[in-house]
């Protein structure tokens, strides 16, 4: 019941008994303020109508906040709907409309049954509103033509709920108290994973892997639900920063499959002898983003998860190998050995850098005699390992050495700061370089990762252009991204962190730098690929799955093939939209208008959603 006065919401059983309690006021998140009516969602979900706040809230049946959104004006009541919508009710004489919403705040459409107070309304079987008007005293029944057939309810999802999280005082461990809720499932697979700073990207996730104690029946395959549960996460062995935020998602999984997707059977017509099974809605972005994060978070035989990067196993760059073994090798720059002299460093952080010492044995070392240009050494906040950082304002390394085609210049990199520009990790004195530009990562000339890569802040870019003196090709992570092979470009002298044609500084940090007088055949750079990805836990696979928010076609046939499914076809989609009337589109003769010539233009009669703008349907292989 809506406690409307003390702004809360009780839950009694029923022979009355008080069970339990939920709200305060506010307009806060999981705050009410005089709810009035609610109903109870198929999945078991609370419905409020937040009068004063002019909004509905979800809660699920403990009281855990689920969503919200803004309604166009107060409502008294609230009536789910059995074709999953939300129906809200007038919120006095002055506003008697009734308004439809979508369970996730969309709006649908109005109307208004004329003046009389606040209505009760109910929804029969067959989807038919009956309202008992209080100012007419009549029934008036409104029957449904935007769904007209349900689809099948399916089981509840699990639904992790974070109790707690803390960290241990002067330690690295946190301590984190869940409870996964599901009703019909005893026991489902959990698994945990971590975003920095909030993120959503594959490049801002975190594998927890190493834990205090014991984790069997806490993460892992056979997780009681509705217990509470705790383990301790060694976060600085798997996260080797010295500062930062985390966000911890618990994650879980019960018998159903990576998606939990609604098929329709349409039936078979005189022009499809078969019947066709397809997804109600189609799969998105998001959707798949998902899957990758259980993938990911329960350890998934079939990928590798690198520097953000999901991606299909990839062999290791041979044992023992070295840059100094590919031959042409002109320039190599090492932040874990800036003296050259093959062991690690031990340079205090924040120390300005005069010389960074060429390892291929040439004279070719970054040098910089101005000391307000001096790059300092650093500590990258990514992984903890040592680069040099070149920040806003002059700093920049200048090499002697001078690059003409053929060449295969490689350079790991990251930029943090947000810019309108262009950023240099290298370029030449000449119109060259290779950076961030605007919100693209890319190679001056060749062209920029415009189509499917975009900047992101702390995070490793390894990237490799390569030029066979007629062509010109630009990879970043392994994959292909040249735009423009034929714009050659020539780089001359090669600066560090700025310098060259457009001198804009680069504002963050590189890791290493490796330059050769050669075209370097793809099984040399594949091989330098993996051995700075194994040695900075950076990305990089020539056969990418994932990467930031975006799946590729490669990824996309892998899921699909995962799941039994595969994407239907454009004839199949066409059929879907029309039901089962051959030849067009929604038109069968609807008994309910609200407005004049309204048809119902989302959804068909077989609860196909037709106007999804994005997306992919699919159909069962099997």
């Amino acid at each position: 019941m809506a406690d409307t006065e003390n702004h809360r919401i009780q839950v009694f059983d029923l022979n009355g008994t008080f069970r339990r309690k939920w709200g305060t006021q506010g307009n806060l998140d999981g705050q009410m303020n005089r709810p009035h009516g609610l109903d109870l969602d198929d999945d078991g979900s609370v419905v409020v109508a937040d009068y004063n706040n002019n909004r509905a809230v979800v809660f699920d049946a403990n009281g855990t906040f689920l969503r919200k959104w803004t309604i166009h004006s107060k409502a008294h009541q609230v009536t789910t709907l059995n074709n999953g919508l939300i129906l809200f009710g007038g919120g006095g004489n002055t506003d008697t409309r009734l308004r439809l919403y979508e369970k996730d705040g969309s709006y649908v459409k109005e109307w208004n049954p004329g003046s009389g107070g606040p209505s009760p309304v109910a929804c029969l079987p067959d989807g038919t509103l009956v309202l008992a008007h209080r100012g007419k005293d009549t029934l008036q029944f409104y029957r449904p033509t935007y769904r007209t057939v349900r689809p099948k309810q399916s089981k509840e999802i699990p639904f992790p709920e974070v109790i707690s999280v803390a960290q241990r005082e002067g330690t690295d461990y946190l301590d984190l108290t869940y409870r996964i809720n599901d009703a019909d499932s005893p026991h489902v697979k959990a698994a945990l994973l971590a975003f920095v700073d909030g993120g959503t990207s594959l490049s801002k996730v975190i594998v927890p892997k190493t834990f205090v104690g014991d984790v069997t029946g806490k993460l892992d395959d056979n997780v009681s639900t509705g217990q509470t549960h705790t383990v301790t996460w060694n976060a600085g062995a798997d996260w080797n920063v010295g500062f930062g935020e985390l966000e911890v998602a618990v994650l879980a999984q019960d018998d159903r499959d990576l998606l939990n997707l609604h098929f329709l059977t349409l039936p078979a017509t005189d022009a499809n002898s078969t019947q066709l099974k397809i997804s109600r809605s189609p799969i998105t972005e998001d959707d798949l983003l998902k899957i990758w994060y259980w993938l990911i978070a329960s350890g998934h035989s079939g990928i590798e998860f690198t520097g953000g990067v999901v991606h299909q196993p990839e062999t290791a760059a041979p044992a023992g190998f070295s840059p100094a073994s590919v031959p042409g090798l002109k320039l190599w720059l090492d932040a874990n050995d800036v003296d050259g002299d093959g062991q690690a460093d031990s340079i205090a952080n924040d120390s300005n850098v005069t010389v960074w010492t060429d390892k291929a044995g040439g004279d070719h070392n970054g040098t910089q005699s101005t000391e307000s240009k001096k790059p300092t050494y650093k500590t990258n906040s990514l992984n903890g390992k040592p680069a040099l950082f070149f920040d806003s304002s002059d700093d920049t390394l200048a090499t002697s050495l001078t690059l003409v085609r053929p060449y295969t210049v490689v350079v790991l990199f990251n930029s943090i700061a947000g810019y309108t520009g262009e950023r240099q990790a290298i370029a030449g004195s000449s119109q060259w370089f290779i950076g961030p530009w605007g919100s693209k990562i890319g190679h001056h000339p060749v062209g920029w990762a415009s189509n499917t890569l975009t900047w992101e802040s702390d995070r490793y870019y390894l990237a490799i252009a390569v030029n066979d003196g007629s062509k010109s090709t630009f990879y970043v992570d392994g994959t292909d991204y040249t735009q423009d092979s034929s714009r050659i470009g020539n780089p001359n002298i090669i600066h560090l962190g700025k310098g060259g044609h457009y001198n804009k500084p680069l504002n963050g940090h590189i890791a290493e730098v490796l330059v050769w007088d050669e075209a370097l055949s793809d099984a040399n750079r594949d091989n330098v690929g993996k051995y700075l990805s194994e040695k900075w836990d950076a990305a990089y696979s020539s056969t990418p799955y994932a990467l930031s928010s975006s799946t590729t076609d490669l990824g996309r046939a892998y899921l699909l093939d995962l799941m039994s499914l595969r994407e239907a076809t454009a004839e199949e989609v066409t059929r879907a939209k029309e039901g089962a009337t051959p030849g067009t589109t929604n038109q069968f003769t609807p008994t309910f208008k609200v407005g004049p010539g309204e048809r119902p233009v989302k959804v068909n009669e077989y609860g196909f959603d037709t106007g999804a703008t994005s997306g992919f349907w699919v159909v069962p292989t099997q």
